[in-house]
């Protein structure tokens, strides 16, 4: 008895310290007991104040039938692991998250209910949706860049070309000018490609993180 109220003890101080929400439902899907972090994450004081609830009211209406069904495939045994799934904590304000549930057996091995992980990815999602939009914006500049760059300068310098190619058909060479100015213009274009290619160098992620990272690029290849 003793080994099993210590087994308990460190069950509940695992389930106590996890840094993810945790939840016990029954197998109408009422919850049944949970976590601090589950009543931190649903803004309730206190995890008690969660149980009795239903779970799925905690989940998007658009999305709830897809709950049931990874319900359904739980209780299949197939596994449910990291679905993603837009929660509503108790003030109306939605987050988005990622769940995991398993089968929760009694002693005589038949199921009582599922003990479900949640994780709260709302930052997680934000920071992918600005690598993405700094992203959109540095492909857009350094595209503008080799068009109205690069491209104009050897636009020009396939113009001269041209010019001493006519004069060489008509017997005539180029003077020092017209090739000093050819050179110039490749000169210029290189200097442009290696400005954008010091733009798409590694990132150097110091303590303002990759998003400012990201920005300091966008930043450079602007001015380059």
């Amino acid at each position: 008895e003793e080994s099993l109220q210590a087994s308990e003890q460190r069950y509940r101080t695992l389930v106590e310290t996890s840094p993810d929400a945790i939840v016990v439902l029954d197998l109408s899907g009422r919850i049944t007991a949970a976590n601090k972090k589950a009543a931190e994450m649903y803004g309730i004081a206190h995890p008690d104040g969660l149980v009795g609830k239903d779970a799925y009211d905690f989940v998007v209406p658009e999305e709830r039938n897809k709950a049931q069904d990874n319900v359904a495939q739980v209780l299949e045994g197939k596994p449910s692991d990291n679905i993603e799934y837009r929660m509503i904590r108790h003030d109306g304000s939605i987050f988005e998250s990622e769940l995991s549930a398993n089968l929760l057996l009694g002693p005589d091995a038949r199921p009582q209910g599922f003990v479900v992980v949640i994780r709260d990815v709302s930052d997680k999602r934000k920071m992918e949706r600005e690598i993405i939009e700094v992203g959109d914006q540095i492909q857009y500049q350094i595209g503008r860049d080799l068009h109205d760059g690069v491209n104009q300068i050897l636009t020009s310098a396939s113009l001269r070309i041209a010019a001493i190619e006519q004069k060489m058909e008509q017997g005539r060479l180029p003077d020092l000018e017209e090739l000093n100015n050819l050179s110039d213009l490749i000169r210029q274009a290189m200097d442009q490609v290696s400005a954008l290619s010091r733009g798409l160098s590694p990132l150097s992620i110091k303590s303002g993180g990759l998003i400012m990272g990201l920005r300091e690029l966008a930043k450079t290849t602007y001015l380059s």
